[in-house]
């Protein structure tokens, strides 16, 4: 599969999971709340929903720490709480918050 079809695919995919719109070259978007969103003509994003603007990236390499944090929080995690992997980038000075899908979906999808 070329990587504009793994694109593709994943922007339908999770636009279908959360109840959002794939963008393409929309200048606006309308949901199905009736919600209007402007789109940046010139930096769009990939998806739009109620709350949330998507950046899909599906690879076919996956960054190995990334995992490995993923792997440790659900491994370390308290049954019945959601695991959670928190990285900072000292670069930007941002954090970044990780979630499974399947715990994402149920805390935000449609």
């Amino acid at each position: 599969m070329s990587s504009k079809s793994r694109g593709y695919y994943g922007e339908s995919r999770i636009a279908k999971l959360l109840g959002g719109k794939v963008v393409g070259r929309s200048k606006a978007i309308i949901l199905e709340s009736g919600q209007a969103i402007q789109i940046d003509q010139e930096h769009p994003v990939d998806i739009v929903t109620s709350l949330f603007g998507v950046e899909s990236k599906y690879r076919r390499a996956f960054p190995k720490k990334i995992s490995d944090y993923m792997l440790q929080a659900e491994t370390n995690c308290p049954k019945g709480l959601i695991p959670l992997a928190v990285i900072k980038d000292p670069f930007r000075k941002r954090y970044y918050y990780i979630l499974d899908e399947r715990d994402f979906v149920s805390l935000f999808g449609k």
